[in-house]
């Protein structure tokens, strides 16, 4: 019940992205306190873009201790499409205006698309991982971003790639 309570509390704050840090022990105050030095009362909200839905799936730590949320933007009316979601933050919570200009990237693949994860690569690449909907297909998608937020064209020629199909994948799994 309690695990339900708290889901329906973030999912009210949908249309935003959230972050929330706690201290840890190598920090003034006691484990598990919020970081009052990072964001407002140690958490941050972030709207991806005005009225949309939008929702932090993954988060990764750099080597420079900035932060890295990855998660999806519901940029359609009703929220009935969707876009990968990249954001940087510094270690004080603010946008990392040094990431594609605002601290914010957003990656259309196909009509649906959701990043499910990401991954800080040894170089500072910046890899996302999620799926996509183009009709009745679901493929596994990856993109693959600079440092600096741009599409890293390196990787397959324009930084995203498109895999299996989920529902033939599926389909190999259950048989």
């Amino acid at each position: 019940m309690l695990y339900k309570n708290a889901y329906k509390q973030l999912c009210s704050l949908s249309t935003t992205f959230l972050l929330i840090f706690f201290l840890s022990a190598n920090f003034y105050g006691a484990p598990g306190d919020l970081d009052l030095s990072f964001g407002s009362g140690g958490k941050v909200i972030t709207p991806i873009t005005l009225n949309s839905q939008d929702y932090a799936q993954s988060v990764a730590i750099q080597s420079d201790g900035k932060i890295v949320a990855a998660g999806y933007n519901g940029n359609g009316p009703n929220g009935n499409s969707a876009a990968f979601a990249v954001v940087r933050y510094n270690t004080n919570g603010s946008l990392d205006t040094t990431f594609n200009g605002t601290g914010k990237v957003i990656t259309p693949i196909g009509f649906v698309s959701r990043a499910i994860s990401v991954a800080i690569q040894s170089d500072g690449r910046i890899v996302a991982a999620g799926y996509t909907i183009n009709g009745a297909n679901h493929d596994f998608a990856v993109v693959r971003y600079n440092s600096n937020g741009s599409l890293d064209t390196s990787f397959n020629g324009t930084g995203k790639k498109l895999s299996l199909r989920l529902a033939f994948l599926l389909t190999l799994l259950f048989r």
